[in-house]
């Protein structure tokens, strides 16, 4: 019989993260969805999947702390023991800040959530990743990863470690049959982009060559495909979805 998939999403509640769960739920994947200040963001998914045999189960934990994450791990395998487990870190969060201007808390904070984060989800399932041998893991980064940001030097580095971390982790576990893949998106509709001015969102989508923001939704679409077989020969790559902003 042939296994049930579960998909792990880290920072579920955030809109690339519920547009990502809402795609896997519906191609049939049971849920493990992670928040930890927005419950009430989830709850669009409840009623999406309100009259569907998806398996769904919210945790709450903050990803900066490794213990809560290998607590949150530990409950998806007591929780889902007979599941195929495929793992998409979407966690994090932006900051807007000159170098100069920066504290070493706020560099630590960064760092700490759009970078150690992804750590410390992959070490917690790779005990279930390396028994089954199969799987694949998806982790969002960023064009800024690719380029850099002006303002964005702690969020840059993290998510250029990010991209650096995917592909290190997608040797190490490619032996084993588990693919680890990367998307960098650019400018995405999202609270993310909540600090930024109509002026200055007008200037990114001039400065991209669709001249539009992505949806969350595109994203989400792209996630699906290099979690499924059909990019069963894909590994180690960090996909740009930018609407060809870096192009220019």
């Amino acid at each position: 019989m042939e296994k049930r998939k579960l998909a792990v999403i880290g920072g579920a509640s955030g809109d690339i993260g519920s547009a990502i769960a809402k795609k896997l739920g519906q191609e049939g994947y049971d849920l493990f969805l992670h928040y930890y200040n927005n419950q009430d963001a989830l709850l669009s998914l409840e009623e999406d999947f309100k009259d569907s045999s998806i398996e769904r189960m919210t945790y709450r934990a903050d990803l900066r702390k490794a213990d809560e994450v290998q607590s949150m791990a530990d409950r998806v395998f007591q929780a889902f023991p007979q599941h195929e487990i495929y793992l998409v870190n979407c966690q994090g969060r932006a900051s807007f800040q000159l170098c100069q201007l920066m504290s070493n808390t706020e560099w630590d904070e960064i760092m700490t959530i759009n970078l150690s984060s992804f750590f410390y989800m992959t070490r917690a399932f790779l005990k279930g990743f390396l028994a089954q041998k199969s799987g694949a893991i998806v982790n969002i980064s960023s064009m800024w990863g690719i380029s850099g940001s002006c303002m964005e030097s702690a969020y840059s580095a993290a998510k250029g470690g990010v991209i650096a971390f995917t592909k290190a982790m997608a040797k190490e576990l490619g032996p084993s049959g588990i693919r680890v893949n990367c998307v960098a998106p650019g400018l995405i509709q999202s609270k993310m982009n909540d600090q930024l001015t109509a002026e200055d969102l007008a200037q990114l989508e001039d400065h991209t060559a669709l001249e539009r923001m992505g949806k969350p939704e595109e994203v989400a679409d792209l996630v699906h495909f290099l979690l499924s077989d059909q990019s069963s020969y894909m590994t180690g790559q960090c996909v740009v979805m930018d609407g060809g902003f870096l192009l220019q």
